[in-house]
């Protein structure tokens, strides 16, 4: 019953904004679709770092292995491309990855330099 109580009590925070490019979309794209330049423009507190090597081909079916660090901890997603007709669209799926010792992020020395930094 405590959780039912403490979820009804929740109070939620939405954080909305929006970037534009004063510049043509065929301009703009190139920079924008090449995933590397996520941790370009990714604040350096989250440590956003991606882990598939380069160079990523987005094409339908897509993975992109990466870890972000979220309420102050480093969580490690799997993004897999789906649409390939619509530039604009977003879906994010969660894979449950089983993680070996050497996946560890401690073990990681890109990681460990962002959190250095």
């Amino acid at each position: 019953m405590f959780w039912k109580y403490a979820l009804h009590e929740m109070k939620y925070y939405e954080l909305t904004w929006t970037q534009f490019a004063d510049k043509p979309l065929d301009m703009v794209f190139p920079y924008f679709s090449n995933p590397k330049n996520l941790e370009e423009i990714t604040p350096p507190t989250l440590c956003f770092t991606i882990l598939t090597p380069s160079p990523i081909v987005m094409d339908r079916g897509s993975l992109i292995d990466y870890y972000i660090r979220i309420l102050n901890r480093l969580m490690n997603f799997i993004w897999i491309k789906r649409d390939l007709d619509n530039i604009f669209a977003y879906r994010r799926d969660i894979i449950e990855k089983k993680f070996q010792e050497e996946d560890h992020p401690k073990s990681d020395s890109k990681i460990q330099q962002k959190e250095a930094a």
